[in-house]
């Protein structure tokens, strides 16, 4: 309505394109006011008396490829090790890589018997994601990046969705994102201006995930839905996951009718529509509390930009197939 009442103005006014502006404006926040209100009728997933979950039902994955020029690599997995979960799956691309992370775990992960690493041969997230999917043995599983780290309570408290059941008796929630934030990042450059350089780009980092966070709370507070649930660090139910027709839809989608792939990135929107669409009808929630934050590295350049990038491609590889082809 208010759109077409621009339209009906531009028509008649001296400056047609000061009305257009006008109305862009006016789209943006109207949009925001709304978005703002729903973000306060937020409310996440309370703790009910008698927990079926617990971190003990919980597999953490970590796909890296990257571990030689990582170095949160020992304190992400510190983290999830932190959190008491059944087991923690480390996968990575080759077997060089999988003896290297041996080595660095060394002395974080002695005794422990949770953790274990694999290798695919293939440097593809996608791919690595799957093989640790099949080898899932507990109810629900946790995705997380190898350079996130997680609250001491994570597990307890981000888990708390899926205790909320259909008239079966079976998980109403099939999928469950988080609050994220961004780790300052310390430069230690002796340049004043390349100090503020790089502060400038963690603060971009920073102001996007912001954004993100905001988004997703008042989308998922005002019907149920999300653009996407962040690839970062979520929740899923692993018979989703362990099911042999997600596995091959998962490593071989295309895009622009079928005509490229299969894609190795946008795994967290595939995931998101993917949950959508199952005939179980499960709902997505975002569970938007300080313990079930998770702390990320994002915004240091140059790299920072090409994440802007892979986002950027993801506008027509993804978003125009959920909004055009599967209709979510």
């Amino acid at each position: 309505m208010l759109v077409f009442a621009f339209i009906r103005l531009s028509k008649i006014t001296d400056d047609p394109a000061m009305m257009w502006f006008a109305t862009l404006v006016a789209w943006r926040y109207s949009r925001f006011f709304v978005l703002l209100f729903y973000f306060w009728r937020y409310k996440p997933a309370g703790c009910p008396p008698d927990r079926k979950f617990g971190p003990n039902d919980v597999t953490i994955i970590i796909p890296t490829i990257s571990v030689s020029s990582n170095s949160h690599f020992e304190e992400c997995v510190a983290t999830a090790l932190v959190n008491t979960p059944a087991a923690v799956l480390i996968v990575t691309d080759t077997r060089e890589s999988e003896v290297e992370i041996y080595r660095r775990l060394e002395n974080i992960s002695r005794g422990a018997s949770v953790v274990q690493v694999m290798h695919v041969g293939v440097p593809n997230k996608r791919e690595q994601m799957a093989h640790a999917f099949r080898a899932l043995e507990t109810t629900l599983a946790v995705c997380m990046d190898d350079h996130v780290f997680l609250s001491p309570r994570f597990l307890e408290n981000v888990i708390l969705p899926f205790e909320q059941t259909n008239k079966n008796g079976n998980p109403r929630i099939g999928l469950c994102g988080t609050k994220k934030s961004v780790r300052r990042y310390k430069s230690s450059s002796s340049s004043l201006w390349q100090r503020y350089w790089e502060d400038f780009w963690n603060v971009m980092g920073a102001l996007y995930l912001t954004r993100h966070n905001f988004e997703i709370r008042a989308t998922n507070a005002m019907d149920g839905g999300v653009f996407v649930v962040s690839g970062r660090a979520f929740v899923i139910l692993s018979e989703i996951v362990k099911n042999s027709a997600f596995i091959k839809e998962f490593t071989n989608e295309e895009f622009f009718f079928n005509l490229f792939g299969p894609l190795a990135p946008d795994d967290d929107n595939f995931i998101t529509r993917w949950v959508l669409q199952l005939p179980e009808q499960y709902q997505i929630k975002i569970q938007y509390t300080d313990d079930a934050t998770i702390e990320t590295t994002l915004g240091q350049y140059p790299k920072f930009l090409g994440q802007c990038l892979r986002w950027a491609r993801t506008t027509y590889r993804s978003n125009l197939c959920a909004l055009i082809t599967e209709l979510v």
